[in-house]
């Protein structure tokens, strides 16, 4: 995974673009963001915010009046910039390539997408259980992110298909069968304590998508 898709700091980023954002407000959202990560939300305290941000306890008060509002203001530079950022360079990255073979193409797409799950499943975990949690935030994501990364794969697969190394299917439908087989091993990484051989899991799937994908014999 390189440096540029790392989250914490595309987050920092998009605190340090928003020219309209007081120097301690900013430093309260980054210190938010990052306990949050580490420390998860639940066991998280204003005052530990607070002496993060290097700031008194009474600040935090003072613009969020709860931990909600706090995480609210936390997750929207991720809905509307840190996340679509990150969609935005995997595509340039992963799907602008002309791919000649079925399994280099589907290599490149698990491995960057399970790597940068991995280097970034504290962060994107916060997202993760918003999402679960809250409807109209899925639904904005959704929309902020969707189409950055469905359009391009629909093209990368048609134009494999067109190459005879795809299936004869919708190409809707095999981007929608690539997608989710990637982000069903993406759920497991974020949300289950439980600990996952990436190696073995990145080379079932691989093998299971080529299997499925590939033209009818």
């Amino acid at each position: 995974m390189s440096d540029a898709t790392n989250i914490d700091q595309l987050f920092g980023q998009a605190l340090a673009a928003d020219d309209k954002l007081p120097v301690k407000q900013r430093a309260i959202l980054q210190a938010a963001f990052d306990l949050f990560a580490e420390q998860g939300f639940d066991h998280t305290t204003t005052k530990d915010i607070a002496q993060r941000a290097g700031v008194a306890e009474g600040t935090v008060y003072k613009r969020y009046k709860t931990k909600d509002e706090l995480l609210d203001a936390v997750l929207a530079p991720m809905a509307t910039s840190v996340v679509p950022s990150a969609a935005t360079e995997f595509v340039e990255l992963r799907l602008k390539g002309d791919y000649t073979d079925l399994h280099a193409y589907l290599q490149a797409i698990v491995d960057d997408r399970v790597d940068f799950v991995m280097g970034n499943y504290k962060y994107l975990k916060i997202v993760a259980e918003r999402v679960l949690a809250d409807s109209d935030f899925k639904t904005r994501m959704l929309k902020m992110v969707g189409p950055r990364v469905l359009t391009p794969i629909v093209e990368n697969m048609g134009s494999l298909q067109a190459k005879g190394l795809l299936i004869d299917w919708p190409v809707d439908i095999l981007a929608q069968l690539l997608i989710s087989t990637v982000f069903g091993l993406a759920g497991r990484i974020i949300l289950l304590p439980q600990p996952v051989d990436v190696a073995a899991q990145k080379r079932m799937m691989v093998s299971f998508l080529e299997r499925g994908l590939a033209p009818e014999k």
